[in-house]
């Protein structure tokens, strides 16, 4: 990913149809973040693409192919 802020996007559904929320990253030269608010014991599939601002219009990459994330207990 060629861009220096990251879209992240989640969702309990793989295909991305429902419940999808949406994260920015801003750190540059990384993709970690840390998702507060996931519950316990559920899988959520995670994707992201980057994307940048040239005068005043946004262009966003291709997002990635889905990971599948089991979040454990805390």
């Amino acid at each position: 990913m060629k861009g220096k802020t990251k879209k992240l996007q989640y969702s309990k559904d793989k295909n991305f149809k429902s419940g999808v929320k949406k994260v920015t990253v801003n750190k540059k030269g990384t993709a970690n973040t840390t998702i507060k608010g996931l519950k316990s014991k559920s899988t959520y599939y995670v994707r992201m693409a980057s994307y940048k601002k040239v005068s005043g219009k946004t262009y966003i990459g291709k997002y990635s192919t889905a990971r599948k994330i089991k979040v454990t207990s805390f």
